[in-house]
Order: structure tokens, then C-alpha cells, then sequence
């Protein structure tokens, strides 16, 4: 999307732009908001280049200030948006997985996990009591070698040394 400076009138005009190894450029530039256009004009253009007024740097710096401060804005407002967007998805999908671990497929799959390791954990041997996931690749399609056994202390332990707070 393109941002334009919001000016009322743009009146553009035959400038001289000096660049700084002193070679002359002639350019428009709209007096009220400073706004440049981007073609270089052959000379020949105009009468006498020597009687145009410089290139505003001021009234071009003030424009590209405001038009600087547009972009900043409209890229906060897609941030937001998009932040607000993933934050409705991971809702959807956090409820979806508290749906799955109520589901039949589930308990099936609990049970058969637990069975393979005896109801024991895997980091301690104490009796276990959730099922983990070693990754959530497969979440909804696990593989019996994605889920392994653990006791609630080590569960927790698991999760605190890993960040899986992005992953539902």
C-alpha cells in the first residue's frame, strides 16, 4: 500500500537540485508539502536554470518526516493486527488440543503409551501419570514415538526447560 502526505495542493515547480560533487539537476518539487517527483529533467526544459529556486531540502526533510511517521504507524497497525490474528488462532487451537485429550482417540492412545511403559515414568520410574509429547509435529496424528510416560514431577520439570508456550 502506498502512503501519500496528505496535501491539499500540490503545486509543483521547476527546482534546481545541487548535488554535492556540484552537478545541477533539475527536478519538481510541491511547494506546500515539499513531495520531490523522481524524474531528472533534461535543461532545455526551462528557459533559465539559473533563475529556479534550490531544491527545498528543509521543506523535503519535513516531508519525509511525515511520511516516515505514516509507514511507522500503518506497520504498528499490520503488527497489531496480525499479533491480535495469531493470538485468535493459538485460542482456537489450545481449545481444539483440551477437545483432543477429552476425545476417545486420545484415551486409546494414553493407554497404549502407558501399557508400553508399565504406568512407570520414563526419567524416574516413580508411576506415571501423564503422557508427554517429545514433539508436537504430529499433534492430533501422534506416533507411539512421539509420546512417552512421565510422573507429574517430571513433567514439570520437562516443561520448565522447555518454552512450548508458542507450540498450541
Amino acid at each position: 500500500m502506498k502512503l501519500e502526505v496528505n496535501c491539499s495542493n500540490h503545486v509543483f515547480e521547476f527546482v534546481v537540485l545541487v548535488l554535492e560533487n556540484g552537478t545541477k539537476q533539475l527536478r519538481k518539487q510541491c511547494l506546500n508539502c515539499g513531495k520531490a517527483e523522481g524524474t531528472i529533467y533534461k535543461h532545455s526544459v526551462v528557459e533559465d536554470i539559473y533563475k529556479l529556486p534550490l531544491f527545498n531540502e528543509a521543506l523535503r526533510a519535513s516531508y519525509d518526516s511525515i511520511l516516515q511517521e505514516m509507514y511507522n504507524k500503518q506497520y504498528e497497525d499490520i503488527k497489531d493486527q496480525k499479533q491480535k490474528d495469531f493470538e485468535i488462532e493459538r485460542e482456537k487451537r489450545k481449545q481444539q488440543y483440551a477437545n483432543y485429550l477429552k476425545s476417545y482417540e486420545w484415551k486409546r492412545k494414553h493407554d497404549f503409551i502407558m501399557n508400553k511403559y508399565g504406568y512407570r515414568c520414563v526419567l524416574c520410574f516413580k508411576p506415571a501419570v501423564n503422557i508427554h509429547h517429545l514433539t508436537y509435529d504430529r499433534v492430533f496424528l501422534e506416533d507411539e514415538r512421539d509420546l512417552i510416560a512421565l510422573c507429574k514431577n517430571c513433567h514439570e520439570f520437562v516443561h520448565g526447560l522447555v518454552d512450548d508456550s508458542s507450540i498450541l
